[in-house]
């Protein structure tokens, strides 16, 4: 099985890319991400300790604890959740 490579400038979300993340199914991203418990992931060469959330209107993310790195990770998840959202039609991100 192949795993997912990243462009220099890619950063990879526990070994995916932003693209493919946005398209795992719905009901998928739910179970296993947004589902309001404790989560520890990588992005990049960051360990990040989080909570994900989602109502109706509103996605939740909840940074804990974030251990190396410093290539713009935070970035890039704040750009992935605001994409996710509008993908969505969550109004908000906090």
């Amino acid at each position: 099985m192949e795993t997912a490579r990243a462009t220099p400038k890619e950063i990879l979300f526990d070994g995916f890319t932003d693209e493919e993340i946005l398209k795992l199914p719905e009901g998928q991203v739910d179970a296993l991400v947004l589902n309001g418990e404790p989560l520890v992931f990588r992005i990049g060469t960051v360990t990040i300790l989080g909570e994900f959330r989602r109502d109706d209107h509103r996605l939740v993310i909840e940074l804990a604890q974030i251990e190396g790195g410093g290539e713009g990770v935070l970035t890039s998840l704040g750009s992935l959740a605001r994409r996710y959202a509008r993908l969505h039609k969550i109004e908000t991100v906090e």
